[in-house]
Parts: C-alpha cells; structure tokens; sequence
C-alpha cells in the first residue's frame, strides 16, 4: 500500500511543480516581466515608445502561433522534450534581449518567446492533469496557473531594482532564474507520453462536436476576455509610470498587485466554482473584470489603481481555470473531445489577445496617451459580459 501511495502521489506532485515552472518562465517572466520593463526601455532609449508597444505585441502573436501548433507539434515530439526544449528557448530569448541589437532582433526574440509559451499551454495542463489523482485535481490545477502569478509578481518585485542596475543586467538575471529552472523540473516531466497522430477521421469527428453553439459562444466570450485584458497585461505599468506620471517605482509596485491577484486567481475563483458553479462564477468574474478595468477610466488614486490591478490580475489566471471547468461540463468528460475544445479555445484567447495588442499599440501611436486604450478594453469586457449572459440564458431555454 505504501508503494502504491508513492507512485501515486509523488509523480504528479513533481510533475506539477515542472508544469509551475513551464508556465512561470514561459508566460509570467518571458510575457509578464516586459511590461514593467517597457518604462525603462524608452527611458534609455533602447526603443521609441511606439516600438517598445509593438515589441509587447509580439510576443502576443508568437502565443497565437504556439496555441495553434501547439497541438500538431506535440503530437510528433514526446511530450517532456518538447516542454524542456520550449522552456531553454525561452531562457535563450532573454539572454538574447541583453542588448538593444536592433528593432528586428528584439521582435523575432519576443515572438519566439511568445511562441514557446502557447505551445506551454496548450501541452503542459494536458500532459499532468491526466496523471492526478481525482481528488487532487482541483489543486493541481490552481497549482500550475500559479506560476503565472509568481512569475508577474517576481518580475514586479526585482524589475523596479534591477533596472537601476542596468537593462542588460536585468535581462541577464532573468534569462539565468529561467535557465536553473528549466533544469531543475526537466526530470520531473512524465517520460511516458509518447508521441502519436490522431487518426482524420477522429479528428474531423472531434472537430465537428467541438463546434456546438454553447461551445462556440464561450470561444467568442474567451476571445473577448482576451482582448479586453491585454490592456492590463502589456500596458499597465507604463500607463502608470509615464501617462499617470508616478514613476516606475509605483508602477512596479502596481504591477506586484497584478502578480498577488494572478496568483491567488486560480485557487480563489476555482473555490467559487466549486461553491456556485462554473457558469455563475464566469457571469461573477466578468463582471468584475469589466469593472475593475473601467475603474481606470474614472479614478486614478492608488488604492483604484491597487485594486484595478489585483482583480485584473485574479482574473487573468481565474479565467482560463473557469473556461477549462466549463469545457469540461459541455464536454461531458469526453476525453478527446475535451482535449480538442481546449485546444480551440486556447487559440481564441491568443487571437483575441494578438488583435488587441496590435490595436491598442496602434492606438497608443496615434494618441501618444493610454486613455483610449482603456476605454475601448471597457467596452470589449462589456460586450464579454454580454455575450455570456445572452448564451446562458439561450441554454436554460424549455426546448419547443
């Protein structure tokens, strides 16, 4: 018995901790921790505002690339290289943004890194949650959403010091936490996923039901989010430290609260889902989200600013551990099916997040303000809201 309880237990503890790991480097530092950063790249002149909003971007659109190859990918790879692999690449893209080369070299390292963290997410829930035990599997999942959380309040944390050091510094020191970490959990990855093709005929099966009407309005709703939260994700700290005029050191901070509210996200509102379920509590987290953004808009004292960013930051994580519960129900445990809904979601996040980062840096550029790229993420977290109402009400209709 005691063997059992070993073999059942401790592989999906340290397997969980790798899939933390993955998503610390991978989205909270090589995703996150540019945003503080930004501030500090126009101040020393490494790149023009303008270019500093662009290079964000992309990391956003490489996510959109690994979200959709992701899949194909991990389907030719065993699983543990793939993730290894992903997570040292990351490593090297901050190593390669120690000095400002050029506009190009910057944007191809950003889209790179952005790139390894689709793929990370699309392959990592899939590889370990399989291997929990049922019981766990809640806490499991609040555990690897996490390390999104950790990621953006450690970044939070040393950005604001470190720069004071020096920008290659800090890309040195970041690229080497992510570096140990990556070796660290490598053997922790489960070895016995091997890599294999899905039959067409499977797939097209799969593809067909995955694309219901209540599966199709929460792709939409996800896309929404998305958008609606990449204002907080990329710009924040710089539309506090240079258009609200309270420095880095502020924005830092606010960025920490971002970070606080991404990690206990996940654990928080999948407590809430358990208690009111997972429809309820998407209608419970939207509506905050759309509050909390539009907050920016009508107040800009510190405790709004504090608490715009920790339930932004709550929300980013928390929403995608109530859309996986809620593909979940609609799939009704259906493995494959289920595996494929995720897959397609995935890709609507990172498409609504793509789009939005291209648009609120086109806006940026052509205000030279902030402002406007809040009021349009208002709207779109409005219209998020809207559309999840309108769909839960269509399902809860008597059949005629």
């Amino acid at each position: 018995m005691e063997n059992q309880t070993d073999s059942a237990d401790k592989p999906w503890i340290s397997a969980t901790f790798a899939a933390l790991a993955a998503y610390f480097v991978s989205i909270g530092i090589a995703r996150f921790a540019y945003s503080p950063l930004i501030p500090a790249l126009i101040k020393e002149e490494w790149f023009s505002a303008s270019d500093a909003t662009y290079l964000g971007a992309a990391n956003l659109a490489g996510y959109l690339i690994g979200a959709i190859s992701g899949k194909w990918i991990g389907n030719r790879i065993a699983h543990h290289h793939l993730l290894g692999l992903v997570m040292l690449i990351v490593s090297a893209s901050l190593f390669a943004s120690m000095f400002p080369v050029s506009f190009m070299w910057y944007f191809v390292w950003r889209l790179v890194s952005g790139y390894c963290g689709g793929v990370v997410m699309v392959l990592a829930a899939t590889l370990i949650l399989p291997r929990v035990p049922s019981h766990r599997l809640g806490l499991a999942s609040g555990l690897m959403f996490t390390g999104v959380g950790s990621g953006i309040a450690l970044s939070g944390l040393l950005v604001p010091f470190l720069v004071e050091i020096g920008l290659t510094e800090t890309w040195i020191i970041l690229g080497a936490i992510s570096l140990v970490l990556t070796v660290i959990v490598y053997p922790f990855w489960p070895r016995d996923v091997q890599s294999q093709t899905v039959p067409s005929t499977v797939q097209i099966s799969m593809i067909n039901h995955a694309f219901t009407l209540p599966l199709n309005s929460l792709y939409v709703c996800y896309g929404f989010v998305a958008m609606a939260l990449t204002a907080h994700m990329v710009f924040l700290v710089d539309y506090v430290a240079r258009d609200l005029n309270l420095g880095l050191g502020v924005g830092g901070q606010i960025w920490i609260a971002f970070g606080l509210g991404a990690m206990v996200g996940p654990l928080s509102v999948g407590a809430l889902a358990g208690w009111i379920g997972f429809r309820y509590a998407l209608h419970i987290l939207l509506l905050a989200m759309f509050i909390s953004i539009g907050m920016l808009l009508v107040d800009h004292s510190l405790p709004t600013l504090y608490a715009s960013a920790l339930i932004v930051g709550a929300t980013v994580p928390g929403v995608v551990s109530v859309i996986a519960g809620s593909i979940h129900e609609l799939t009704k445990s259906d493995s494959s099916l289920n595996k494929t809904a995720w897959s397609l979601s995935t890709v609507a996040f990172a498409v609504g997040q793509a789009i939005a980062a291209y648009v609120y840096a086109a806006m940026y550029a052509a205000f030279l303000e902030y402002t406007p790229v809040f009021q349009l993420a208002t709207a779109i977290a409005l219209l998020a809201l809207i559309i999840n109402l309108f769909s839960a009400h269509w399902q809860n209709r008597p059949s005629p």
